[in-house]
């Protein structure tokens, strides 16, 4: 499970696309700036309101509300405002780490052609992203 419960400044939220069966699915994921450790990520196969169950990993992760720094998307605003959670927007810098995320992530993907096993379920798939973040968070305590 990434990130445990603890104090945390600022947090870059973003998501993307990935592939699970030919099917379009989008992974959210929440990053702390200063060091690159990832609070919370969540797999949903559509762009709704399922940002919110993202916010609710962050906030039982976060012993307090962090600034959430953000693209354009105007559903973050209205998730964030839900919590009592204050963003700023930012096209890049505040963002970098979680693009640097979605980076390393779609490096290892491109192994799969970037579609994720045949076969997998959302769930599956799900852990699979877990069992990464938790060696990304690892790794980058061990450096």
């Amino acid at each position: 499970m990434p990130g445990r419960r603890r104090l945390r400044r600022a947090i870059a939220l973003d998501e993307t696309v990935v592939k699970v069966v030919r099917a379009k699915s989008f992974l959210w994921n929440a990053v702390v700036l200063w060091n690159e450790e990832t609070v919370a990520s969540y797999l949903s196969l559509h762009r709704s309101r399922v940002d919110t169950c993202l916010l609710d990993r962050v906030t039982e992760r976060c012993l307090n509300k962090p600034l959430a720094y953000m693209d354009r998307s105007q559903w973050y605003k209205w998730a964030l405002g839900l919590y009592g959670l204050r963003h700023r927007v930012e096209a890049f810098d505040g963002r970098n780490q979680v693009e640097a995320w979605f980076s390393r992530l779609k490096a290892r993907t491109k192994r799969f052609y970037n579609n994720l096993p045949y076969g997998s379920s959302l769930e599956s798939v799900a852990r699979w992203i877990d069992s990464f973040t938790a060696i990304h968070n690892l790794r980058r305590t061990l450096s």
